[in-house]
């Protein structure tokens, strides 16, 4: 269980440039972009929002303490790690085309159900938000089952793209952002 709960202690680094090159794509001071240690396609990461003022570990732990920050402050956060994601992205598409001369889709989000809410009462606490950076072509090795496939699917509701969740901040979007943060 403890590769569970292992993104809290990326999070928690001073300086995530000490993690390898082989686990780290990029960081900056707000994030640090890992790859997933069970890829679901050639290209899968994880971007993990640094646990610094004026966000705490208990408010990163999923998307619903994030949701439950003031409204603002959980704006900015997601707002930051779009920015973050965007470079991650774009260093993706570069090695797609070094390795592969071609680039494909890459999708941004969240689970909506992430997989971590099967992580055991006692370690709960040592969960943290973790936005999904991946190709969509889903050969990365560790598609086992309906289940895997269907979490990260981009049209069947298990899958939360970051505009979207983004999306949910505009006045005029219904469920808007605070029906959103109360979600059971």
């Amino acid at each position: 269980m403890a590769h569970l709960t292992v993104l809290r202690g990326y999070a928690e680094l001073a300086d995530p440039a000490i993690l390898p090159l082989e686990l780290r794509l990029c960081h900056s001071d707000f994030s640090v972009t890992i790859i997933d240690k069970y890829p679901k396609s050639m290209f899968h990461y994880l971007l993990l929002p640094r646990i610094k003022p004026p966000y705490t570990a208990a408010n990163l732990r999923d998307l619903r303490t994030v949701l439950q920050l003031p409204r603002e402050q959980a704006k900015t956060l997601l707002q930051n790690m779009r920015r973050d994601a965007l470079v991650a992205k774009a260093l993706i598409e570069e090695e797609m085309l070094n390795r592969h001369d071609f680039k494909w889709d890459i999708q941004m989000g969240f689970h909506a159900v992430p997989s971590m809410e099967y992580v055991p009462v006692q370690l709960k606490h040592l969960q943290h938000i973790h936005l999904h950076i991946m190709s969509t072509e889903f050969n990365g090795g560790f598609i086992k089952s309906k289940k895997h496939l269907n979490s990260f699917h981009p049209t069947l509701g298990f899958f939360l793209h970051l505009d979207d969740v983004l999306s949910w901040f505009d006045p005029d979007v219904e469920p808007t952002w605070f029906a959103m943060a109360y979600l059971p």
